[in-house]
């Protein structure tokens, strides 16, 4: 039984990279990278709370 279940915005798993070219007195080449992705609570009997001793 899973407690926490992850999801991906259109099943999609792999990062997203964007790249634009920087403005005309800059050099290089901007980057931005972003992954969509949520977490939610499934079944908390799953899971088990130990004092760990």
């Amino acid at each position: 039984m899973p407690v926490i279940e992850a999801c991906f915005l259109d099943g999609k798993q792999e990062s997203t990279i964007e790249t634009a070219d920087m403005v005309f007195d800059e050099l290089g080449i901007a980057c931005r990278g972003y992954h969509d992705f949520g977490v939610a609570k499934q079944e908390y009997r799953g899971g088990v709370k130990s004092a760990g001793q």
